[in-house]
């Protein structure tokens, strides 16, 4: 797969639920958002693995369509980081979600990889994900 140096300008403000185990609790988190925002389906999704005292973190997201909606949804609010990613474009992602480990650590062994970087899937249609790392 190719690795692209991408930008994000501003941060993304997401609703999320964190998953209560890595990586078994992940389809959990996603339906419990799913629950809880009804049009989760039309908002951009992502997700975002953190390591957090030794051990990864999930959280399933789901953009945010106006500022005003974090005073009007009962879930919590993260705000991916803006900045340089180096980026994975993997398409069709279906058959190929049991890699993504491979492909995250091929990433985060680039020379340009953040050490300790966040993971981040952006699921931008319904075949296609962008895996990304954050830029030294």
């Amino acid at each position: 797969m190719e690795i692209r140096e991408m930008l994000l300008e501003k941060d993304i403000p997401v609703f999320y639920v964190q998953a209560v185990s890595f990586p078994n609790g992940i389809m959990g988190a996603y339906t419990s958002l799913h629950s809880s925002l009804g049009d989760a389906h039309e908002r951009p999704s992502y997700g975002v693995t953190e390591m957090v005292d030794d051990h990864l973190t999930y959280k399933a997201c789901a953009g945010l369509f106006t500022q005003d909606e974090k005073d009007e949804i009962d879930l919590p609010v993260y705000n991916i980081p803006a900045g340089r990613y180096l980026s994975m474009k993997i398409k069709p992602f279906g058959p190929q979600m049991q890699k993504f480990p491979e492909f995250f650590k091929e990433l985060m062994d680039h020379p340009m990889a953040k050490p300790g970087t966040l993971g981040i899937e952006h699921y931008k249609t319904l075949d296609t994900v962008i895996l990304m790392v954050q830029v030294r």
